[in-house]
């Protein structure tokens, strides 16, 4: 766990020198979102030791909806993404240490955690207009009702695939894979320019 969580502080995007590039107060302002140690975690949904031994760690039972979010313990997020497979999220300050607990109560049964730090960027797209911009990259729905606050799902987005997440009505986290996090950024700024588009810090 450690070599992906040092892996996960490493910026993908720190040759932009976002901070050089950042100000103006636009429409939706473009952002790099805190780095995250990352899990995936794989069981059957319906074995009632795998579940109770997730929520017994966790505080919190499984999110069976599909893309739903779940606020767990220790300022750590659950994600459905798929009928057996869900993606915990924990800060770097928590150094593994609440996944190692999840990992031992899962030992002997069904069920598997992976770390996967390493594999994946941030990015935060927010304001009035971050839903319009999103929009002209991908075909699924950002319409609240259709696509509420507190859910996730994964998408081909611009030019990467994506594990969007839906935080607030103007306000989205983006999960895009390493290899591509430098060059969604500059779809993002290109098409952002529609919208006023601005760097954050």
């Amino acid at each position: 766990m450690a070599d992906d969580a040092t892996e996960a502080r490493r910026s993908a995007l720190a040759g932009l020198d976002l901070g050089s590039r950042a100000g103006g107060a636009g429409g939706v302002l473009l952002g790099e979102g805190p780095a995250q140690e990352s899990f995936v975690l794989r069981g059957p949904a319906a074995d009632t030791a795998f579940a109770q031994a997730v929520e017994e760690v966790l505080g919190a039972g499984l999110p069976l909806e599909p893309g739903e979010v779940r606020e767990v313990c220790e300022d750590a997020l659950l994600i459905r993404l798929g009928p057996d497979e869900w993606r915990l999220m924990a800060p770097l300050s928590d150094d593994g240490r609440l996944a190692a607990r999840v990992a031992s109560g899962l030992a002997g049964g069904p069920g598997a955690l992976v770390n996967v730090s390493s594999a994946s960027t941030i990015i935060a797209v927010t304001g009035e207009h971050a839903a319009d911009l999103l929009a002209t990259g991908t075909g699924i729905d950002l319409d609240p009702a259709a696509f509420p606050p507190g859910r996730a799902v994964r998408t081909h987005i611009g030019n990467a695939q994506a594990l969007v997440q839906r935080r607030a009505e103007d306000a989205f986290d983006l999960h895009v894979p390493r290899s591509y996090a430098r060059s969604f950024w500059e779809w993002l700024e290109e098409r952002g320019r529609e919208f006023d588009a601005a760097v954050a810090l």
